[in-house]
């Protein structure tokens, strides 16, 4: 309930973001007040979301522009979804997330520059973990923008998915996940 309005790429990134703090279990909370998340204050915990373009949710908001009634009637409920930060607010606000969060859009390099500010977000203070990854959404208008752009050769076809990650230090990570090397950088 409640993802009426919500786009696929935010839907991907919401229910990946669940499986990872389910993975990551909860912990007992030595305040009051919040639940815990992954064993961390929702203060003391970010997100970092790398996006594509989000042309599915724009061409949505387009296509109303054109088809709907005048003066350009468009549907409300798109406007928020053509917004860059629209599915990292979403994990935020789904998962009680209260620390940073920030979205990213860097094609090729979306990953690297993902992690690389979540570290600094970390590094620096902002947050004691970061919840971080990247999202793609594949849609007919994703695959004909895709196939607009790659040349006769072919290049690699359009895809779909999602990835979360939780970056946090050895010295502030849960003892039950001290095994799990994996998620801690």
């Amino acid at each position: 309930t409640g993802t009426r309005s919500m786009d696929r790429a935010a839907g991907l990134a919401v229910t990946t973001t669940r499986r990872l703090l389910e993975r990551a279990g909860p912990a007992d909370a030595p305040f009051a007040g919040d639940a815990p998340l992954a064993g961390y204050a929702p203060a003391d915990v970010g997100v970092v979301l790398g996006v594509s373009d989000g042309i599915k949710s724009v061409m949505d908001f387009l296509r109303d522009t054109w088809t709907r009634d005048k003066p350009y009637d468009v549907d409300p409920a798109h406007v928020p979804r053509t917004l860059m930060n629209f599915a990292a607010g979403q994990c935020a606000i789904w998962h009680g997330v209260r620390g940073p969060n920030a979205t990213i859009c860097g094609s090729h390099t979306t990953a690297l520059l993902t992690l690389n500010y979540a570290r600094r977000l970390r590094r620096n203070g902002h947050a004691q973990a970061v919840i971080w990854g990247a999202v793609e959404e594949l849609s007919a208008d994703r695959a004909a923008v895709e196939s607009a752009r790659t040349s006769a050769d072919g290049g690699r076809p359009p895809g779909e998915g999602c990835v979360m990650f939780l970056l946090e230090s050895a010295e502030t990570c849960p003892a039950d996940r001290t095994a799990d090397r994996k998620s801690v950088v």
